[in-house]
């Protein structure tokens, strides 16, 4: 399982069997400039969902993680991101996720293994995602995928 700040993707034998964009469901874009514990608490319960849909997949000990590392613009919101990612890592652990199955990477990390070049672009991403025969929607989803199929 793929996760960034805003999608998650699960593959099983390297094909999708699910896929969630935070940034696009419509109940997110209304909550954008509502206080930060309001978006907390409805990123988590999403999350929780999501997560619990996964398991429905999958024995929880089957399960493997993968978060990327806030990098670049999110730097300036980096307590903030670090808040939510606590927030998802207490979120696993009351699912029974254990901490060796979370996996941490950075972004040029992920670059590099999925693609073959550290920085490559956004786009890069998603036509890699393209050949390995997933059709990412955005971005998000191409990331979130390039991480799951490096587990």
């Amino acid at each position: 399982t793929g996760l960034t700040t805003t999608a998650i993707v699960a593959l099983s034998d390297n094909k999708v069997v699910y896929s969630y964009d935070f940034g696009k469901a419509s109940k997110f874009r209304k909550v954008v400039h509502s206080p930060l514990s309001l978006r907390y608490k409805l990123y988590g319960i999403e999350f929780k969902k999501a997560i619990s849909e996964i398991l429905n997949l999958a024995d929880v000990q089957d399960i493997s993680i993968a978060i990327e590392i806030p990098m670049g613009n999110f730097m300036g919101n980096s307590v903030r991101v670090a808040e939510l990612f606590g927030y998802y890592l207490s979120i696993l652990d009351s699912l029974g996720i254990q901490p060796e199955q979370i996996n941490i990477m950075s972004p040029t990390y992920i670059k590099k293994k999925f693609t073959g070049i550290g920085n490559s672009g956004k786009i890069d991403i998603i036509n890699e995602c393209s050949d390995r025969g997933f059709n990412a929607p955005n971005e998000h989803q191409a990331d979130a995928y390039a991480m799951a199929s490096l587990l």
